[in-house]
């Protein structure tokens, strides 16, 4: 998957160094990190820089990954192209206690750093809260399910309205 070098960043300290790498869908689709769908390869660049005992990451990101529109649940392509800086941390020493370990620490030990858990909480953390098929979308319904974007379902017209206020209708009636 997208691994830097450490070695080879310490190596080169204070010097940008480029990368340039591109996954497969499938292959990052299938990796333990989390559960998005890729429809399209996962593209990285940018550079790296060793300096201090930090990582800073200039990461350019370009995929296109798989939802479910939030109306309907049809399957909605999103395109992905992000732009990030990142500064990873070495891990405190053991004995520095009461120290906070965050998720952007790298240990002092590692040979590579793994960037895919870093990847997928910048997509995470880049997605809308919903997603539509269409501006349109008239969603399902909610007594048989029929997805309303297709033509009207069969079910009675006084079944539509919210189920909590049917207490009410009956008071009114």
């Amino acid at each position: 998957m997208f691994k830097l070098e450490l070695q080879r960043l310490k190596r080169q300290r204070g010097r940008a160094v480029p990368f340039d790498q591109t996954e497969p869908a499938s292959l990052v689709s299938r990796s333990q990190v989390g559960s998005l769908s890729f429809t399209q390869a996962l593209h990285i660049w940018g550079q790296a820089l060793y300096q201090e005992q930090l990582i800073y990451l200039d990461i350019h990101l370009s995929t296109k990954i798989e939802l479910s529109c939030s109306r309907c649940l049809a399957p909605v392509r999103v395109p992905i192209l992000l732009e990030q800086q990142l500064v990873l941390r070495e891990e405190p020493a053991a004995e520095a206690e009461g120290l906070p370990i965050e998720e952007f620490f790298y240990s002092h030990h590692a040979k590579e750093l793994e960037l895919m858990p870093y990847l997928y909480s910048l997509i995470l953390n880049s997605l809308e809260p919903k997603y539509l098929c269409k501006p349109d979308c008239r969603g399902l319904c909610p007594h048989c399910g029929r997805d309303l974007n297709l033509g009207a379902c069969h079910c009675p017209s006084e079944r539509w309205g919210d189920p909590r206020l049917a207490v009410l209708k009956k008071l009114l009636s």
